[in-house]
């Protein structure tokens, strides 16, 4: 006669067994049963004490490491701003805005505007003559959208 669940119990005592056999009881810690800190530890502590510092080898170490750092900053700002200026749109002014190093100057600024001014004079005296009067604005800004 078989008895339920023995194949179960079985195999929970024997996961149970072979687990306490895994366990290492022999295992000694490096903390003293005094609780006292050891020789080695007190000579490391010691010498973390101001007056064992190298002073110069630290201020050349934080030199470089503040150098190191705004030279990152200054890579990650100026890699950011091409990113979000590239291809932002400012629909308050109705233009692309260009990040400093695409702005152009006062001098291309004012030829800009000189062209687009030509332009709309050229396109307008074009229509009038086609429609006369039977022109809108539309028409002229379609016509010269590219300047």
């Amino acid at each position: 006669m078989k008895i339920k669940g023995s194949y179960c119990l079985f195999f929970i005592l024997s996961v149970f067994f072979s687990q306490a056999l895994a366990l290492d009881f022999s295992y000694k810690s490096d903390i003293p049963a005094d609780n006292k800190p050891s020789e080695e530890y007190l000579k490391k502590r010691d010498k973390l004490n101001h007056e064992n510092w190298n002073m110069e080898k630290l201020a050349e170490d934080n030199a470089l490491a503040e150098k190191r750092e705004n030279e990152r900053k200054e890579y990650n700002n100026r890699f950011e701003q091409r990113n979000s200026l590239a291809f932002s749109y400012n629909w308050d002014a109705g233009q692309f805005n260009l990040s400093p190093h695409m702005k152009q100057n006062q001098v291309m600024e004012h030829f800009r505007e000189q062209t687009q001014r030509r332009c709309y004079r050229e396109t307008r005296q074009k229509l009038e003559k086609e429609q006369g009067n039977g022109y809108s604005y539309a028409d002229i800004a379609d016509a010269c959208s590219f300047y």
